[in-house]
């Protein structure tokens, strides 16, 4: 940001010129009534610090929905009880079967241990069987024995279990603040005292305008931190609130399973909920994972942006000081040149 640009460069040997050129004007010029004094100079301030608040970021959690309609089948089934709802079950879990091309007993004894373990643990199936599940699944007349879950969104757009970034605010394009060298003039008093006042003022602007950054940069370090800090924690969470969901649908699935072993048709009913309901939850877990780091990351664009739109302000507004500055020094040399010395 402190890059000397054409502008300044030019600006600093202008300053330079202006003593060669006042030494050859006309001396018998009628004086100008000066627009500034030395008091003008030296009450030049740089415009104060506003800041800008990071744009809000938005998290739509997840939601998980258990069917009011499966518990109540497993509650007849429990119970022992040939309840409508378990013949419904059956009636719909035996079309659905058909509709997938297979047959109860067939997709039963794919549900071996190691598939199990597979499911509580969120590995992946033979490929066969879950395409029997994916049919399953797809399958409109069981839709009201699922799991029903939406994935999160952040700033509006859905995470999903691949999702890994979503758009930001933008990139501002940064301007450097100006660079004047101090002139360090010797000679006529009257054109050194403006000359070196113009040095001062130069260096305490740019003194207040570092003291902004400053503050800028430590708004902007405080708001990442505090966004990157809460990753860990946010992860720990899901991680414990699924871990919880599929440690329950574990242990219950022997109970379950001990409550149909005559019935082929309800036993892959049980097999169905059991793979659906588990890989509902570690889907969501990747999506929730997911959206802990995207809204972290989020939270740091949104903080660099009104970062650099802060810098940019206050760089903006460093180098009108010092157009205004150069103006007003300028005005002093030809002070100097019609009267001899400048007002106070």
């Amino acid at each position: 940001m402190k890059t000397t640009t054409k502008k300044a460069v030019w600006s600093f040997y202008g300053l330079c010129l202006v003593f060669m050129v006042y030494a050859c004007r006309n001396q018998d010029a009628t004086p100008l009534a000066p627009k500034y004094t030395l008091e003008s100079l030296r009450d030049l301030q740089l415009p104060g610090l506003r800041q800008t608040a990071p744009a809000p970021v938005t998290v739509t959690p997840s939601t998980l929905t258990q069917s009011a309609t499966a518990a109540q089948v497993k509650s007849d089934l429990a119970a022992g009880s040939a309840t409508p709802a378990v013949s419904q079950a059956e009636s719909d879990m035996s079309a659905a079967l058909s509709a997938a091309g297979t047959s109860a007993s067939v997709f039963n004894i794919a549900f071996t241990p190691s598939v199990l373990n597979a499911i509580k643990n969120g590995g992946a199936l033979p490929s066969t069987l879950q395409a029997t599940v994916n049919s399953l699944v797809a399958n409109p007349n069981l839709q009201k024995y699922f799991v029903t879950f939406t994935y999160p969104q952040v700033n509006g757009v859905q995470i999903l279990p691949t999702t890994t970034s979503i758009p930001g605010p933008g990139i501002v394009a940064l301007l450097s603040a100006l660079t004047v060298k101090p002139v360090n003039y010797v000679g006529d008093p009257c054109f050194k005292a403006a000359n070196d006042l113009f040095d001062q003022k130069i260096a305490g602007l740019e003194t207040d305008r570092q003291s902004q950054v400053g503050t800028v940069e430590g708004s902007y370090s405080s708001n990442k931190s505090a966004a990157e800090g809460d990753v860990q924690g946010c992860v720990s969470g899901k991680l414990a609130f699924y871990s919880s969901l599929v440690n329950t649908s574990s242990a219950a699935l022997p109970a379950e399973l001990s409550h149909v072993t005559a019935n082929d048709v309800l036993k892959a009913f049980t097999y169905l909920l059991y793979t659906q309901q588990n890989q509902v939850y570690y889907s969501l877990q990747s999506a929730d994972i997911n959206t802990c780091s995207i809204t972290a990351i989020a939270k740091v664009a949104a903080a660099k942006f009104a970062h650099d739109t802060d810098v940019n302000a206050i760089n903006n507004n460093f180098n009108e000081t010092i157009r205004t500055a150069q103006r007003i020094v300028l005005q002093l040399f030809d002070s100097c040149h019609n009267q001899g010395t400048v007002t106070p």
